[in-house]
Formats: structure tokens, sequence, C-alpha cells
């Protein structure tokens, strides 16, 4: 889980792409890279484009990466709408929480 504020705990994240007829030729795309793999690297990873209403929904874990391409100067601005749960209560169980998820 990603550190928070106040020592809390990302659990879950959702960002929602508000920016309509954005090309992805001028960057912002999300790039989740899943587990890291010492012999191929980020074997998993796959390139989200911003698309107008598309929503991701994850859970950040100690085991995955996520980032986002720069976007190129001068391209018009872009909107991403995110928010997180986060969890401080010491009887919540977040590594079985992520757990349960990926599963899924």
């Amino acid at each position: 889980a990603e550190e928070g504020r106040g020592g809390d705990r990302h659990v879950l994240v959702l960002e929602v792409w508000l920016t309509s007829g954005w090309t992805p030729r001028a960057g912002g795309t999300t790039l989740w890279c899943g587990a890291s793999d010492s012999e191929q690297g980020f074997a998993q990873a796959q390139r989200i484009p911003p698309a107008h209403n598309r929503a991701l929904l994850y859970a950040p874990h100690a085991d995955a990466a996520r980032g986002t391409e720069i976007v190129e100067e001068g391209a018009a601005p872009l909107f991403v709408l995110t928010s997180a749960l986060r969890a401080t209560a010491s009887y919540f169980d977040v590594a079985g929480h992520q757990e349960a998820l990926r599963s899924r």
C-alpha cells in the first residue's frame, strides 16, 4: 500500500479522466508496471492512455509500480479526478485485503 498523509495507507485508488478530445501523443498515459522481474524487468507493464470518462481502479501494493508519462509542453490541460480509499485502523489487514483483490 502507498503511504498517505498521517501514516494511513492507500488501499484502493480510482482515477477518472475528464478531458474530452485528448490526444495520447501529448503524453499523460498511465503506465501500470505490475511486479518487477529481475530478468525481464516489468514484463506485465501496460500503457493505459487517457480517454474521456475512462476510469482506472487499482490497489497499490509493494510489488507493483505505477507512473504517468510527462505531458508535452503546450498541450491542452489534462484533467483527472483521483480518489483514494485510505485505512488507518490497526485492525485493518492491508496485506490480506490487497491479496484478495489481486486474486480476483
